[in-house]
């Protein structure tokens, strides 16, 4: 089975928030080779601008 990871499920996982649980289940998934995750190139860009405007730049390249 696939599934298509937004970035919204990225900054859920990243942040602990509710829902966390579940992109932590198809991560691990996907990591035993059980499904396939699969991203569009732009959702790393919107995470990475997000995070930026939340915590500064000097936070997301740490």
């Amino acid at each position: 089975m696939n599934y298509v990871l937004d970035a919204f499920a990225v900054l859920t996982y990243i942040g602990d928030e509710e829902g966390a649980d579940k992109v932590e289940e198809l991560l691990d998934r996907a990591k035993n080779g059980e499904i396939k995750l699969f991203m569009n190139y732009v959702n790393p860009g919107e995470d990475y601008y997000i995070i930026a405007r939340e915590f500064g730049v000097a936070k997301q390249i740490k």
